[in-house]
């Protein structure tokens, strides 16, 4: 069980971090990136 949790929390945070680095490229914003994480986090 922990295992799985574990696993679904890498995912979702990866995921995370790609919506925000293309996020970052398609909108050259320089807060959006960081206080999107903040939030997803």
């Amino acid at each position: 069980m922990q295992q799985q949790q574990q696993q679904q929390q890498e995912t979702a945070a990866t995921e995370v971090a790609a919506a925000a680095a293309a996020a970052a490229r398609n909108s050259s914003n320089r807060s959006s990136s960081s206080s999107s994480s903040k939030k997803q986090q």
